[in-house]
């Protein structure tokens, strides 16, 4: 007895075909003809025996180009129909999903384009049959996110320059003929003579500035192929949005930034630069750029979108990759959270703000000579989380100046700090390293990934400070002397406010000695 839940059905060629124990649908199904280089005559035979091997009753409309989708989509659902089919390319699934948000509709997804960008993410069969089985046969679901422009809603990736140009000067009839090389083709045509844009980046309430090639506010991060993706951190089912802007003045960046694809390696730093978007964000170029959405032009910079979660329901394969994302939202909606609570220390803050920046850019303004620069990168190095404190008491433990008990009263409190700082604090309030909102250059040495406040070297290092200072008193102006070399090493380099430094002093202290009385250091 079969106690999977599914049942075997035999297809006209005699292979079987596993159905699951669904309930059945009422199907319409929206195709375009002209999608990629698909058969509509071998679409439909393949849909017909699909459906039929379940009875489930169905209506495909072939797109003529003039279609309002979604009054058709109302009009089918008012008779019944409870799944809603897009065959086509990516075009065609966006403008049936638009049509779908706010109802209690499923999609299906038939990929026939070019790119079938979305069905790539969410893992559904590129073949013909193995799609339509899927139809049939699939029980799960997932919740798309979508991106909205005025009245209408994308699913895949609103882009603004480089990407815009190569879809707007593919030709439909080289889309057919070619497939994905046409779009390489217009790309490298346009790559000569091609000039970066200054951009204004409005992202969250927060503004930042840039100069780049390519702006790409992505909800998928999937580059035509499996094997290539603007960064293995977007995901359509997550709760935000990405910005991905490409920053390039040269032939040369553009080589790093195809080498950091092809190798997968991080994303979030020059010349590929990645953003969050939680809640919207506004992109202006000094040079009025086209926009597309999801392969279709729709006007010119600039652009406002706005992030709408779950918006539709859409039959995906078991495997689905994008289901194990959508355990995101859960922390995209605690960090929406701590942004509105920024918001509310906003008037309070921009005073304090703009002394903070001021005092940074005065630093950042001082001679730099390269001995110093290097003694400065060294000196953080070293420091990294306490690394260097810990190695020196080491040499003293092992040299009989301090005991074993002493190492550990001063390593468990310290490795309780950078947790706290790194994983808790900067995640709470999240807030840009001076160079990300473009305040400080130039920065020496590798740019930070993290956020930048508190500053968890200014932490460590007080921290450590404060924990050596109980057990060696003598060295206490020494140890505070270091400290606070290290915690200015940090604005010297170009990666920390004054802010950072001064949260992350006070905070280093006062949790090392809350940890540090827990062991007993005072003892």
């Amino acid at each position: 007895m079969d106690t999977s839940g599914r049942s075997e059905q035999v297809t006209r060629d005699g292979s079987p075909r596993w159905i699951s124990a669904v309930a059945s649908h009422n199907v319409f199904v929206i195709l375009n003809p002209v999608a990629g280089q698909s058969d509509p005559d071998e679409v439909r035979q393949v849909l017909r025996m699909a459906f039929e091997s379940v009875s489930w009753p169905y209506r495909i409309h072939e797109t003529t180009g003039c279609d309002d989708i979604p009054a058709l989509i109302d009009e089918v659902r008012r008779e019944g129909a409870d799944l809603i089919v897009a065959a086509g390319g990516d075009g065609t699934v966006s403008a049936v999903a638009n049509a779908l948000v706010g109802t209690d509709l499923l999609l299906g997804i038939i990929p026939l384009g070019t790119g079938n960008v979305l069905s790539l993410e969410l893992g559904i069969p590129q073949t013909l049959a193995e799609a339509a089985d899927l139809l049939v046969s699939g029980s799960e679901t997932c919740c798309l996110d979508a991106m909205r422009v005025g009245g209408r809603n994308y699913f895949l990736q609103i882009g603004i320059g480089l990407d815009s140009l190569m879809i707007r000067d593919t030709s439909r009839a080289a889309k057919r003929r070619f497939g994905r090389i046409a779009y390489m083709v217009t790309l490298a045509r346009t790559l000569i003579g091609y000039q970066s844009n200054r951009l204004t980046l409005e992202i969250d309430g927060r503004r930042h500035r840039a100069r780049g090639w390519d702006v790409l506010i992505a909800n998928a991060g999937t580059l035509g192929t499996p094997l290539l993706h603007w960064s293995p951190e977007i995901c359509p089912t997550d709760g935000h949005l990405n910005l991905v802007v490409l920053e390039v003045d040269s032939p040369l960046d553009v080589l790093k930034a195809t080498w950091r694809l092809l190798l997968n390696l991080p994303r979030n730093e020059p010349p590929l630069v990645l953003y969050n978007v939680y809640r919207s964000c506004r992109v202006a170029t000094a040079r009025p750029a086209p926009v597309q959405a999801d392969g279709e032009i729709i006007g010119n910079t600039p652009v406002v979108v706005k992030v709408v979660p779950r918006a539709v329901t859409v039959l995906v394969a078991e495997e689905c990759p994008a289901k194990t994302c959508s355990m995101g939202l859960r922390e995209a909606q605690g960090r929406e959270k701590a942004r509105r609570l920024q918001a509310m220390l906003g008037p309070w803050l921009g005073p304090l703000g703009l002394l903070d920046t001021s005092a940074a850019l005065l630093v950042n303004a001082m001679p730099h000579p390269p001995i110093l620069n290097m003694v400065m990168h060294t000196l953080a190095g070293v420091m990294n989380r306490g690394d260097g404190w810990l190695f020196g008491l080491l040499l003293a433990t092992l040299q009989g100046e301090a005991s074993p008990r002493d190492f550990l009263r001063v390593a468990v409190p310290l490795s309780l700090v950078n947790l706290i700082v790194e994983f808790g604090l900067k995640h709470i309030v999240q807030r840009d390293r001076p160079f990300r909102s473009r305040v400080l250059a130039p920065v020496i040495g590798k740019k930070p990934n993290s956020h930048s406040f508190p500053s968890g070297h200014a932490a460590a290092s007080f921290a450590a400070a404060w924990l050596l200072s109980q057990i060696f008193a003598g060295g206490k102006p020494f140890f505070y002397a270091l400290a606070s070399l290290v915690a200015f090493s940090r604005i010297y380099l170009g990666v920390h406010y004054f802010t950072d430094i001064l949260a992350g002093a006070a905070s280093g202290t006062v949790l090392a000695a809350v940890f540090g009385g827990l062991m007993g250091i005072r003892d």
